[in-house]
């Protein structure tokens, strides 16, 4: 699914009304119709409606929401903002409302005290500015912002929470929504941390729009969703595979005191459909790699407590490094071999440590996958960022100069390809922000990565179903009670769902 700028989503409406031979007021009307639908699913008739609305179209999608709502026995109450130009859209639909009865219309103006929202059944929809805003809001609008945030009463947003920009970082007085309906295409604000204070809960609403005018805009950033997975073909079986068809993966994990991070990589490689897994421990940890994962090979290293040296590493598909190995001399030895061969490798967790620490990123070799949260993203940049767009620049431009992939951890975990196209996921919970999770994702990557030999099918496939695996899991868990291993446990229903 494409993300689009506000500009481009307003020359789709235009492409929309041209292919259909309908006006502007009609596309607002669809528009309308859809966002009442929504906000139905999440308020009953119990609560008192109050909408906001603006001179612009954002505005004017209020007013037709104000309308519908009436007529399915809401009780609404319009605050019409009189101030800037209205739109002939606008306009239409505010006389429309005039002439209904059992709707209370207040005009805001320049001056003036606010009305009182204090009712404790009262619902809020913000249809002020939308996305329609390209600069901090101000003077008697931002005194509305305000005054709607204070009053503590939940915030429905129309297209984008009032005030925050589309391309821009969060900027001045802006609402803070507790749920935002965007208008059929995601945005990037939807997606960064730094405006979900704002954006709360967000959840596209369909009104129609030519899917022709959709597909031929350009994007360079995408949202994943089941619909671009489905049909997923790594690891098809048929009644004469067997397991050499489907790749020989080598893991390079644990230390002494972190053999969990090897197991849990171990397990969820073994679950992506690798036809050979491999795994190289410390001598401390063979035995319990023999016990917990006898489906699995185990290399054992010279050393006692920490990983050295691999043999013949060139054999593998694909080799995965870093989960839990420490950060020892030998260790770094170690990485610096397997940096020198010439197949793609999935690196995380100590081994991204130590190519920070060492400046070894120009070594990695072309079209590998790293897996960093953003503090080793930070330690590999040298440049520690709070600032979500600028991480995301870093991770494109980090992608496309050492010609690697670059997925970036969070809640939506994002893929930057050496190509610049960078991609969102869709999948994934609070939940899974616990030890272990990036350990399994890890194994997932290197076992696809190992039947495909397709360095972007595998991260991309390995993000969302790594994803898809905990939601799942959270249907039987609670965000606190879930695990790592619950995640592995519930691999197999990821892999069905995006085969279907």
């Amino acid at each position: 699914m494409k993300i689009l700028t506000s500009k481009q989503i307003r020359d789709i409406d235009q492409k929309t009304m041209e292919e259909e031979a309908i006006s502007s007021s009609d596309l607002m009307e669809r528009a309308g119709q859809a966002l009442t639908q929504h906000f139905c699913g999440l308020y009953s008739t119990s609560y008192d409606v109050v909408i906001v609305c603006g001179p612009g179209n954002n505005g004017g999608d209020g007013l037709v929401m104000a309308r519908l709502l009436r007529e399915k026995n809401y009780e609404v109450t319009v605050w019409v903002i009189t101030l800037g130009t209205r739109s002939n859209d606008n306009q239409i639909n505010l006389d429309r409302l005039r002439s209904l009865d059992g709707i209370t219309i207040q005009e805001i103006g320049e001056k003036g005290d606010l009305p009182a929202l204090q009712h404790s059944s009262l619902v809020l929809v913000d249809a002020i500015f939308g996305s329609g805003i390209s600069r901090p809001v101000e003077g008697r609008f931002a005194e509305i912002v305000t005054h709607i945030n204070v009053s503590g009463r939940p915030v429905v947003s129309i297209d984008m929470p009032s005030g925050l920009t589309d391309e821009n970082p969060p900027r001045g007085t802006i609402i803070h929504a507790k749920q935002t309906l965007g208008i059929e295409i995601p945005r990037m604000n939807y997606l960064l941390s730094s405006s979900s204070d704002f954006v709360g809960e967000w959840e596209l609403v369909n009104i129609g729009l030519s899917k022709k005018a959709i597909n031929d805009a350009s994007a360079d950033k995408f949202y994943l969703d089941i619909a671009e997975l489905i049909g997923f073909e790594a690891g098809q079986r048929n009644r004469f595979s067997h397991k050499g068809d489907f790749g020989h993966s080598l893991l390079i994990c644990g230390s002494l005191g972190m053999m969990g991070a090897s197991l849990l990589a171990t397990e969820a490689c073994l679950r992506s459909g690798s036809g050979k897994v491999t795994t190289h421990v410390p001598r401390c940890g063979k035995d319990v790699t023999y016990i917990r994962c006898p489906e699995a090979l185990c290399s054992v290293d010279e050393h006692e407590f920490h990983s050295t040296r691999v043999a013949k590493p060139e054999q593998y598909s694909c080799i995965g490094i870093g989960c839990g190995i420490g950060q020892k001399p030998g260790v770094q030895d170690l990485v610096e071999d397997i940096l020198q061969l010439e197949n793609p490798l999935v690196i995380d967790a100590d081994a991204l440590n130590i190519i920070a620490h060492k400046g070894w990123l120009e070594k990695v070799p072309s079209r590998s996958i790293i897996t960093p949260h953003p503090g080793e993203f930070d330690r590999l940049t040298g440049h520690e960022s709070n600032d979500d767009r600028q991480r995301i620049e870093l991770q494109r431009r980090m992608a496309r100069h050492h010609d690697i992939i670059v997925l970036l951890k969070g809640h939506y975990s994002s893929v930057a390809l050496p190509d610049g196209r960078l991609f969102f996921n869709s999948t994934g919970n609070a939940g899974m922000a616990s030890g272990g999770s990036g350990d399994v994702l890890t194994g997932l990557i290197t076992g696809l990565m190992s039947q495909t030999g397709d360095p972007v099918a595998a991260a991309i496939t390995g993000m969302y179903v790594h994803g898809l695996a905990g939601d799942l899991a959270l249907d039987e868990q609670s965000e606190e009670s879930l695990i790592a291993r619950d995640i592995i446990k519930n691999l197999g229903k990821a892999f069905k769902m995006i085969r279907t």
